[in-house]
């Protein structure tokens, strides 16, 4: 027996049967039988052509994963198919459905997580096809979407040179964690001194701000040349996302919270009294002689807070300042704003464009400025108040980890580093380099830290000098005419405007 396909004889078969792997769809396929008696063979005879057909594909399995699902996570589906034509390619179409009802329908095997919600039902049905035939729909298995960790935040500690025994640490979030379940989202914080758990009575449970739990370490716990590191997550009640660290390591400092204003500087000695230096027309320069946490200087006038975190006033000060306990204290031309430890503000002094009338509400940050005032809310929103000539009221949209006023202008640093400035035009050439710490505002200045600890200051350059000093720096404070600045070893240097005596820090400074 001989075996044709498309005329041409299949040598190596002399059988009765010619197995499909000799032959594919569209071939013509006969044989030619040759009869023999054991002596003679006969004529041959030949059968009818046989044309293959088509053979449709057959899916066996259908798979969706990963399992379990996330709303985070894409869908992929493995198929498992066969095709007794060897020549034939195939391909796929994909019905998704979630819930019953068909989301994408194509030829994409891979369903986008932007489909997905929590529980949410996931099949997909598919068909292969073979250039020529359709084969059955196949169900994959059904997948049931589950909860979804937060993404990983941000995190910073302020300061990141905290001063011995003077500085409290704060380890805030920079960028916010997002749920794609749209759960509320809360944060945990934890800390180690030198590499050991900061644990007090078997579990620490710090100092909290008005935002978060735990996020706060009182001046007292922090000693000369520990590292401290802030670690943070966040947390639907269910999942929790990854964990995020910020380091920030203490030295020993000459003075303390360095405050440059008009024409005068004032900061913390060592023994907590404060110092100032420069001029002194209306007393401005001759704070109460009493142990202070912090103190600011703005045009005429200072304020502080006392070792009990009360506020004390010095200088043209139109009015008395409240009294409690406050957060933090700054002052500006004519007035002055304190914020207290439940995030609420209050403001007094002379109103001439209402910057004494604080904003209602809770307030995680301040910063006053000559005329007007900033404060950022718990979700990092700006508002701003007071004198608005040239805009510096109209802050931009949020989010901001800090903001600054200064004369006729403000800025605001976001949680990727960068600065946005809005107001006066010459405050608005900010530097391209992102910056670490909270920029610094004065009447005609503003100055921040870099990553690199390095100081940048932009400004009208007309009128002040913007280019600091060499060096890493821990704290700056730009004034009206100078600025102040504490560096890494722990020494303060002024430059700028020399005529008051402001930039000449006492010694042991320089």
């Amino acid at each position: 027996m001989q075996w044709w396909v498309n005329d041409t004889r299949v040598t190596s078969v002399t059988g009765s049967t010619l197995d499909s792997t000799h032959f594919d769809k569209g071939d013509q396929v006969y044989a030619r039988v040759y009869p023999f008696d054991g002596d003679d063979e006969g004529f041959p005879v030949t059968t009818a052509i046989a044309n293959v057909v088509n053979t449709a594909p057959v899916i066996s399995t259908v798979t969706i994963g990963p399992n379990p699902p996330s709303a985070t996570t894409p869908i992929t589906a493995t198929v498992t198919a066969n095709d007794v034509d060897p020549q034939d390619v195939l391909t796929y179409t994909y019905n998704w459905r979630v819930d019953g009802s068909t989301v994408k329908l194509g030829t994409d095997g891979v369903l986008e997580a932007s489909y997905l919600f929590r529980n949410a039902a996931v099949q997909v049905f598919v068909t292969a096809n073979d250039g020529t035939a359709n084969s059955s729909q196949i169900p994959s298995n059904t997948l049931t979407v589950g909860n979804s960790a937060p993404s990983t935040p941000t995190v910073a500690v302020s300061p990141r040179w905290p001063a011995a025994g003077r500085d409290g640490l704060r380890c805030r979030i920079t960028t916010q964690s997002t749920d794609v379940d749209s759960d509320p989202v809360t944060y945990r914080f934890s800390w180690t001194r030198d590499g050991v758990a900061h644990t007090a009575g078997g579990g620490y449970v710090g100092p909290t701000t008005t935002t978060w739990t735990d996020d706060t370490i009182p001046a007292a716990d922090i000693a000369d040349g520990e590292t401290w590191v802030c670690t943070a997550y966040a947390t639907d009640g269910n999942r929790n996302s990854g964990t995020a660290t910020a380091t920030a390591h203490a030295i020993t400092v000459d003075l303390a919270s360095v405050s440059a204003g008009e024409g005068t500087t004032c900061a913390i000695a060592p023994d907590r009294t404060p110092r100032c230096w420069g001029e002194n027309e209306l007393g401005e320069g001759r704070p109460l002689e009493i142990p202070m946490n912090r103190i600011d200087v703005g045009g005429r006038a200072g304020c502080g807070l006392s070792a009990s975190n009360s506020v004390t006033c010095w200088g043209s000060m139109s009015e008395a300042p409240p009294t409690g306990a406050w957060a933090d204290v700054q002052v500006g031309a004519v007035h002055a704003c304190a914020l207290s430890p439940s995030g609420t503000l209050r403001c007094w002094g002379t109103s001439i464009s209402g910057q004494t009338t604080a904003p209602n509400g809770t307030w995680s940050s301040l910063s006053v400025g000559t005329l007007h005032s900033c404060a950022l809310d718990t979700l990092g929103n700006p508002f701003c108040w007071g004198e608005n000539g040239n805009h510096q009221l109209d802050a931009p949209t949020g989010p901001f980890v800090e903001i600054a006023a200064g004369g006729s202008f403000s800025c605001g640093l976001r949680g990727d580093g960068s600065i946005t400035c809005w107001g006066a035009s010459f405050a608005q050439n900010v530097p391209t380099r992102l910056l670490r710490r909270r920029p610094r505002a004065g009447a005609l200045q503003a100055c921040g830290i870099t990553t690199n600890d390095e100081l940048r200051c932009w400004g009208d350059t007309t009128q002040v000098q913007t280019t600091p000093p060499t060096g890493t720096f821990v704290s700056v404070s730009p004034g009206a005419y100078h600025a102040c600045g504490t560096r890494t070893d722990g020494t303060t240097v002024c430059w700028g405007d020399r005529s008051t005596g402001a930039t000449q820090p006492p010694t042991p400074c320089r």
